[in-house]
């Protein structure tokens, strides 16, 4: 995760309180992540990676 936060350009501790649902990612960090995956951000949602966030449909 410290790899991933850091490729992003986003601390590890909000990555981290994100992945346990403690904070909501916004999305800017979303976007972050998906680049530093060399994704997509839908490949992400569509993934189920984010079933855990509350969203709207």
């Amino acid at each position: 995760m410290q790899a991933l936060a850091r490729k992003a350009g986003i601390d590890k501790t909000y990555l981290s309180q994100i992945e346990t649902g403690r904070k909501q990612g916004s999305v800017a960090a979303l976007a972050q992540l998906a680049s530093a995956l060399s994704v997509e951000v839908d490949d992400l949602i569509d993934s189920g990676m984010l079933d855990g966030l509350e969203h709207t449909s």
